[in-house]
C-alpha cells in the first residue's frame, strides 16, 4: 500500500493506492478550532486513518507527504510548516518521499494518461481525475493526495 498526504491546517487530504498503483481509498480530515486544537486533530486523525488503512490493507510500503518547505509555501508561515511536521512525525516510520504538489501532479497526470498497457489502471486513473476535476465529492486536498500517492508509486516502482 502506498499513501499520499497533503497536510494542511484546515483540511488534510490523504489517499491510499495498492501495489499496482490503483486507488484503494482517499479522504479528507477537516480540522476546526484553535490552531493548537487543529494540530492535535491532525495528529490523531492521521493516526486513526493510518490504523484503519493498516487493518484493511497492510503496512504501507511508501508514503509521500507534500513538501511544503519549497515552492509556493516558502512564505506560508510557521503554522503550515508545523502541520507538515506533524504529518512527517506520524509517517516517519515508513519510507518517505517529499515531492511538491506541482511536481507530483504533473508527473502523476502524465503517467495516468499513458497508462494504456493496463486498462484497469487507466480506468482507475481516469475516474480519479474525472472525479477530482468535475468536483464530484473529491476536494482539492484529496485530489492532491491521490497525485502524491501516484507519484510515490511511480518512483517506488520505476514507472514513468
Amino acid at each position: 500500500m502506498i499513501i499520499g498526504i497533503d497536510p494542511g491546517t484546515q483540511v488534510t487530504g490523504w489517499a491510499a493506492l495498492d501495489e499496482d498503483g490503483c486507488w484503494l481509498q482517499s479522504g479528507r480530515l477537516l480540522l476546526t478550532g484553535t490552531i493548537s486544537q487543529r494540530l492535535v486533530c491532525l495528529s490523531q486523525g492521521l493516526r486513526d486513518t493510518l490504523s484503519g488503512l493498516y487493518l484493511q490493507h497492510g503496512i504501507p510500503t511508501l508514503v509521500a507527504v507534500e513538501d511544503v518547505s519549497r515552492g509556493r509555501y516558502i512564505g506560508a508561515g510557521q503554522v503550515v510548516i508545523t502541520a507538515y511536521g506533524v504529518a512527517l512525525s506520524i509517517m516517519g516510520n515508513y519510507p518517505l518521499l517529499l515531492p511538491t504538489n506541482a511536481v507530483a501532479r504533473k508527473v502523476a497526470f502524465r503517467s495516468m494518461m499513458r497508462a494504456t498497457e493496463s486498462r484497469k489502471d487507466y480506468d482507475h486513473a481516469i475516474r480519479e481525475w474525472a472525479s477530482a476535476l468535475a468536483g464530484h465529492g473529491v476536494g482539492g486536498d484529496e485530489a492532491n493526495a491521490i497525485c502524491l500517492a501516484r507519484y510515490a508509486w511511480m518512483q517506488g516502482t520505476n514507472h514513468d
